[in-house]
């Protein structure tokens, strides 16, 4: 075996202490004997039995099992090598002396220091070819909730990267069934499946993507060899594309384009029946948002830290949106986005909704982007319990409550990386907004002398857009809504109830209003005592440009009949 290049990721403190872990704990550690000129003394590994971690001694116990002949040849070295396969990718110690040795009739115990720094290495079987960007395999990832579709990014014998959307990846965030397959579909349509396990889920560095780590579960090993096999088409393709040495050579059957007998058919996204209320310029914006705030998801399922720069681009970002125009940014958050996964799509809207009311109950300009940052984050919790943002964790078993309470914890440590977030603003918004006046909210049961303004905003502006999003029960008008919540002064500040109608009116951004000659129409713009002045008409499938709601134009049209529901509109 021979080491790859210097600048290859070498793992070292934290990383070090996981894969000797997991190697401990998955029995994925081998042996290798040395000679003093720090050669390995042939190509064979030895598989390790059991391994004890010596950690206040800063060593390793390790006893493997052979037959006499091969007992006595490794007894006699005192240097060996340990491999480590982590994270799908195989590493190497340094050359480790031996401590002390106990040989027996059946195995031998040898006791090493615990190595200090372990690099990655070739091995025919973990030999990997990166393709993003260059290659366009698809990739369908087949789980208990159906199938996930991305991009190969790299793939080997024994395990593959998917780039898949991240409003997609999100749906892995939940307790799934642990075993996926995964189906691989080339350029001429022929499809490959295995079984893998996830090993982990985390955003690229540009946060574009979310990253699914698979280790495949090969049936034997003639299988192994078939995928290393594949693994090497696919690196002599990417060499022929690449390569201008390489481009006269003939294209893998693989990648040649699908003979007119072939049954198989691409990945097409499903049809869905999108609004167009709003230009797709500003609906891309939106999804580029809610893709920022699921990758600081997937670092709270790894339990590091947020990303401070990318969580300060995208409060910035929504800010400048509110301050650009927030009328007609609300009303945009506010159409049906399909794509964009319930919660997060839930999270920017409170967070836009709540921000301005914040404005005017005294938050100082020199921490709007704590303020922004924090909302933004303090529902993200939720992803990992649920797929709707509006389920009642207190209506659930005492042990998905303390789930709930447990990823409160975690969003909240998470977000430790993030300083220049003062810990009361980061409390107050993280933390206690789903508390209730009574003290009958969570995660501590507070009451209301506890609530800041702060928290008792968020709760409000949360209850209000569930109400009538319809995502758990069914949706209410914005009328019945604010009557709900002023029925319940017990859990809710009507108060600020009153300050909310007072700024979005009666009838909000993207509320529905029927007309008297049955025109149906979206606010679309209202002025500062919260009554419509704008709205879009929506007439049979296509709704016409923002027209002026003038007293004379009311009168037209019959007068304002009803506020009405919004009409469904298909999910992701």
């Amino acid at each position: 075996m021979a080491s790859l290049p210097a600048s290859q990721e070498q793992l070292t403190g934290t990383k070090l202490r996981l894969a000797i872990d997991e190697g401990i704990q998955h029995q994925l550690i081998r042996l290798q004997p040395m000679e003093k000129d720090d050669l390995p003394n042939g190509d064979q590994t030895w598989k390790v039995d059991r391994v004890r971690l010596l950690r206040e001694e800063q060593r390793l116990q390790l006893t493997l099992s052979a037959n006499e002949a091969d007992l006595a040849f490794l007894a006699k070295h005192h240097l060996f090598r340990i491999y480590v396969k982590f994270r799908n990718l195989l590493h190497h110690s340094e050359p480790l002396e031996v401590l002390r040795i106990q040989p027996s009739a059946k195995n031998l115990t040898l006791w090493l220091p615990l190595p200090q720094i372990l690099t990655q290495v070739f091995h025919r079987e973990f030999f990997r070819v990166y393709v993003a960007g260059h290659l366009n395999i698809e990739a369908e990832v087949q789980t208990s909730i159906g199938s996930l579709r991305g991009q190969l990014a790299d793939l080997s014998a024994s395990g593959c990267r998917i780039q898949l959307p991240p409003q997609t990846a999100l749906h892995l965030l939940r307790p799934l069934d642990p075993l996926f397959r995964v189906r691989l579909i080339f350029p001429s349509q022929k499809d490959i499946h295995t079984p893998f396990e996830m090993t982990y889920l985390r955003p690229d560095d540009q946060f574009e993507f979310a990253l699914l780590g698979c280790h495949f579960l090969h049936a034997d090993q003639e299988e192994e060899r078939r995928f290393f096999r594949l693994t090497l088409d696919v690196e002599r393709e990417l060499a022929k594309v690449t390569r201008q040495d390489q481009s006269h050579k003939r294209s893998s059957s693989l990648f040649l384009a699908p003979s007119k007998n072939s049954h198989h058919q691409p990945i097409k996204a499903t049809k869905k029946n999108l609004p167009s209320l709003i230009q797709p310029e500003q609906r891309k914006k939106i999804l580029h948002m809610a893709d920022l705030l699921a990758c600081q998801a997937f670092l709270v399922a790894l339990a590091e830290n947020l990303n401070a720069k990318m969580m300060q681009q995208l409060a910035s970002s929504l800010l400048q949106e509110l301050e650009k125009d927030e009328q007609g940014f609300i009303f945009a958050l506010n159409q049906p986005h399909p794509q964009i996964h319930p919660i997060i799509l839930h999270s920017l809207r409170v967070a836009a909704r709540s921000f301005p009311l914040m404005m005017k109950i005294g938050v100082s300009h020199r921490i709007e982007l704590a303020v922004m940052a924090s909302l933004l984050v303090h529902d993200i919790g939720k992803l990992f319990v649920s797929r709707h943002p509006c389920f009642n964790p207190l209506k659930l078993s005492p042990e998905h409550l303390r789930s709930m309470k447990r990823q409160h914890i975690a969003v909240l440590r998470s977000a430790a990386s993030m300083k220049w977030i003062p810990q009361r603003i980061g409390e107050s918004i993280i933390v206690n907004s789903n508390e209730r006046l009574d003290g009958s909210g969570y995660p501590r049961g507070l009451v209301g002398e506890k609530l800041d303004s702060l928290a008792r905003t968020v709760s409000l502006v949360k209850v209000l857009d569930c109400l009538v999003s319809g995502l758990n029960d069914p949706a209410m008008t914005w009328r019945d809504a604010y009557r709900w919540v002023g029925q319940h002064k017990e859990w809710f500040d009507t108060g600020l109830l009153k300050r909310f109608m007072q700024h979005y009116g009666l009838r909000p951004l993207s509320a529905y209003i029927e007309f008297g000659d049955g025109k149906v129409a979206s606010v679309s713009r209202v002025d500062t005592q919260g009554i419509a002045t704008s709205v879009i008409l929506i007439e049979g499938d296509q709704p016409s440009s923002e027209v002026d709601l003038t007293p004379e134009l009311v009168e037209q049209w019959g007068g304002i009949k009803a506020e009405v529901l919004a009409p469904p509109v298909a999910e992701a």
